[in-house]
């Protein structure tokens, strides 16, 4: 069965976390800073995960410009982009990579032992094509955002 990876989960948390700075900061809520900067070590201890992990996926996102960092005493990570603008195959291939269901789409016989003889190659090639499409077409802030009460209301309105 599929399952998201922790990596990504802890990326969706963080990603919520700079995004809910920038709402509060528009509101004129935040916590008087002119910027929405945090730490490493403030996401680290706010939603307990390790301080190395946290770092890595800091640096991760930042270098697919998902986030920005500013150096110096009250430096910090920032969103680089609206969270309309990332889709959620952007977020899973900066932190996991290529985001491929099955060994065999990438034409290399040598990472499936059954791939000469296989009668599934291209089904399972389209399944992967349409996989990643469909990641391709979630944006973080339809994501984020979601609100599964309000789904579920407005369902049970229609219906």
């Amino acid at each position: 069965m599929f399952r998201l990876s922790r990596k990504v989960e802890f990326s969706l948390m963080i990603l919520k976390h700079f995004s809910g700075r920038k709402k509060l900061r528009a509101l004129g809520l935040n916590d008087h800073s002119d910027q929405n900067l945090s730490s490493a070590v403030t996401i680290a201890r706010r939603y307990r995960i390790s301080f190395p992990l946290t770092q890595k996926m800091l640096q991760k996102l930042k270098q697919k410009n998902i986030l920005t960092s500013i150096q110096g005493m009250k430096g910090g990570y920032q969103l680089a982009r609206d969270l309309r603008e990332i889709s959620f195959l952007e977020l899973m291939e900066a932190v996991e990579g290529p985001v491929n269901a099955v060994r065999c789409v990438n034409n290399k016989s040598s990472s499936c032992t059954y791939f000469e003889g296989c009668e599934i190659i291209d089904p399972m090639r389209n399944f992967n094509l349409k996989l990643r499409d469909f990641y391709a077409n979630i944006n973080l802030d339809e994501l984020m955002n979601f609100s599964f009460r309000k789904y579920f209301l407005n369902k049970n309105e229609r219906e």
